[in-house]
């Protein structure tokens, strides 16, 4: 079963390694929405280049 799914845009790229109480994704994520854009904040795992 096929779904339709719409293409998805990277806005920005955090590291990961951010202190503890850091969420720059979420600050930058909570500007974008403020400026009117519809954003989400996803965790992807890194890809294996073995």
């Amino acid at each position: 079963m096929a779904t339709d799914t719409p293409p998805h845009t990277v806005l920005e790229r955090f590291a990961a390694g951010q202190p503890r109480g850091s969420w720059p994704a979420e600050e930058y994520a909570d500007t974008q929405r403020a400026q009117g854009t519809d954003v989400n904040v996803v965790t992807c795992e890194p890809i294996s280049s073995s």
